[in-house]
């Protein structure tokens, strides 16, 4: 279970953190896809033995992003050995590839064989949610969240309250999103990721001073991790800047935009900062 543990952290820096991005209608009979994939045996392959050698190899193919192979020695994993875990991991795959239909029956097919493990059942669950959400099965992936929420037993719900919260912000229904990520900010105070969506609530509202204690609290949390404000400092540096400005702390908002165009000077949030930049007075 540490192993799966360690592929959901893995695999939700690489690929979850723009899950919501994703807009597309889910195609015409949704949900119709069965959890197979044909199993193409390559040299090598008649020498391992272990489903659990064959997981390993498709977990590290997975963290070098060389997502073939690692279908297919996870393809070979369920061959030697049809598994709950086995199942789950193809599941977040599929949602990293952004092939929701497809994860979502994977992650059926794990719920099905899962009846062991409390926490692996939690986790199927969030995932089946994350997959649901990008489905725009909005209801369906609220009560996914609502059942782990829901539960009387000691484990952290911390993503099951933040996705919940995603969901609310897609529909648009700030003041569930808001208690929604508030519990998640009590499960885990620590997680950004929660203050830039609580700060997304106060931007919708007007309350510039909310969204920059929001945008300064993500800001803080990111200080010292390169990898993360790469990714999303641009967008929580932009968004600070834009509350600072707005309430009358202009050389503040200034250092904010230049922040932005110095870690991506083209990007969308960027080229949006070197506009505002160009508007902003002179003190």
């Amino acid at each position: 279970m540490k192993k799966l543990l360690t592929l959901l952290f893995v695999l939700t820096v690489l690929f979850l953190g723009c899950a919501v991005k994703e807009t597309r209608l889910p195609s015409k009979g949704a949900g119709s896809f069965t959890a197979t994939d044909e199993y193409k045996p390559l040299p090598g392959d008649e020498n391992i033995k272990s489903s659990e050698v064959a997981y390993n190899l498709s977990l590290e193919y997975a963290g070098a992003r060389n997502m073939p192979a690692a279908h297919h020695y996870l393809d070979l994993a369920m061959k030697i050995e049809p598994h709950a875990k086995y199942s789950y991991t193809k599941g977040i795959y599929y949602i990293g590839e952004k092939k929701y239909e497809r994860a979502l029956a994977w992650l059926n097919k794990a719920e099905i064989q899962e009846v062991g493990e409390l926490q692996a059942r939690m986790d199927i669950l969030n995932a089946e949610g994350i997959a649901l959400l990008n489905l725009k099965r909005y209801e369906e992936a609220k009560n996914k969240f609502r059942e782990i929420i829901n539960s009387e037993a000691p484990i952290s719900k911390f993503n099951a309250y933040y996705n919940l919260g995603l969901v609310y912000l897609e529909e648009e229904s700030f003041n569930d999103a808001e208690n929604s990520l508030r519990k998640a900010a009590e499960e885990n105070p620590n997680d950004y990721r929660v203050y830039v969506k609580l700060g997304k609530v106060a931007l919708s509202r007007g309350d510039y001073l909310s969204a920059y204690g929001d945008y300064q609290k993500a800001s803080d949390l990111i200080e010292g991790y390169y990898s993360v404000i790469q990714t999303d400092g641009p967008e929580i540096y932009y968004y600070l800047g834009e509350s600072l400005v707005k309430l009358g702390k202009i050389e503040k908002g200034r250092n904010c935009f230049l922040k932005v165009i110095k870690i991506a000077p083209e990007g969308q949030y960027g080229l949006k900062a070197k506009e505002i930049l160009s508007k902003l007075p002179v003190e």
